[in-house]
């Protein structure tokens, strides 16, 4: 298989920034300056402090294993990659972990579900967890990212399509110039957003006719079409259970009762993920993961949902971040 970064890229060290950020960062690296400190910089730092706009490879070592991935410093998630050497780190080392542990009691295959996959964060992270890997992505800037930084992956196969409730064309935000994550769906009171179409499928139905394996994992990102596409894939849910990872933003608040009471009526334990208080965070040099109890009444970057019948394998790892009562 052909190197999907044969393209000249420049290496993350090598990307031109501010003085002070180059420096700061390198105090980072080196743990010589705490997170909290590191995650004010960031937020004050303008887009200006990066001259240009600049795709470089991030390479990193995950449990000892070599990945890269494609950013780029005029986006979000590349900036804060670029600064922590990783983006959404917090989260997906618990994820790791908790994938160990299931892996450890599974029948059959594992596999995960990355919908709204994006640049392929999570996925290239995770994916040697899995046997295999579907990646649902459709937004086209996204997707030719995602298809560079997956191209190694045997075991992930790209669905250039949403997710939703039903089979349709969809009008579709594909986010802006600094942060491509926000791509979303436009509803009918988005008129004045900029918009595209992508095609949707119920997800339950896609599944049945591509014969797609059962999920372990399903992680959800697609910034406020949640509700829809959980109600699309409500029969797979209900059949396999598998461990949820969600974003809930504001915009989609009004539509999570379906959520609440699938879950429910299913038995899982709903917490969010989030770091530690500001003041617990002045004493450790890096933030940790805490769990807590989720309240579908506000917004949530990271949540996830775990079934009964996962729950006595992962209890002990979620009691340590403070996950102690069903949500």
């Amino acid at each position: 298989m052909s190197d999907p970064f044969s393209q000249q890229y420049i290496a993350a060290d090598d990307v031109q920034a501010a003085s002070l950020l180059k420096y700061v960062r390198a105090l980072y690296l080196n743990k010589r300056l705490p997170e909290w400190l590191y995650k004010i910089l960031l937020k004050l730092a303008p887009s200006t402090w990066f001259p240009h706009s600049q795709d470089y490879i991030l390479d990193a070592e995950i449990d000892n294993r070599r990945i890269r991935l494609l950013h780029s410093t005029s986006d979000t998630i590349g900036r804060e990659a670029w600064f922590f050497g990783y983006y959404d780190r917090l989260v997906l080392e618990f994820l790791r972990t908790l994938i160990q542990r299931l892996n450890s009691t599974k029948i059959g295959q594992s596999v995960f579900y990355d919908i709204g996959a994006n640049i392929g964060n999570h996925t290239v992270f995770l994916a040697d967890l899995f046997d295999c890997v579907y990646c649902f992505e459709p937004n086209p800037k996204a997707l030719e990212i995602l298809k560079t930084n997956v191209g190694s992956l045997d075991q992930v196969q790209i669905f250039p399509i949403g997710l939703s409730n039903e089979d349709a064309e969809l009008g579709f935000a594909t986010g802006s110039a600094t942060n491509l994550g926000n791509a979303h769906i436009v509803t009918a009171e988005d008129m004045n957003e900029p918009r595209a179409k992508i095609s949707a499928r119920n997800g339950d139905q896609l599944i049945g006719e591509e014969d797609l394996l059962p999920p372990m994992l399903m992680k959800i990102d697609v910034e406020g079409h949640e509700p829809e596409v959980i109600a699309g894939l409500e029969t797979t849910i209900e059949r396999h259970t598998p461990v949820i990872v969600m974003e809930i933003l504001a915009r989609a608040l009004g539509k999570v009762s379906p959520i609440a009471e699938l879950l429910s009526a299913r038995g899982y334990r709903v917490f969010k993920m989030s770091g530690l208080g500001r003041v617990q965070q002045l004493m450790r040099f890096q933030n940790e993961l805490v769990l807590s109890p989720f309240n579908f009444d506000e917004p949530c970057d990271n949540a996830i949902a775990i079934a009964p019948a996962h729950w006595e394998t992962v209890q002990d790892l979620c009691e340590r971040c403070g996950a102690g009562r069903t949500a």
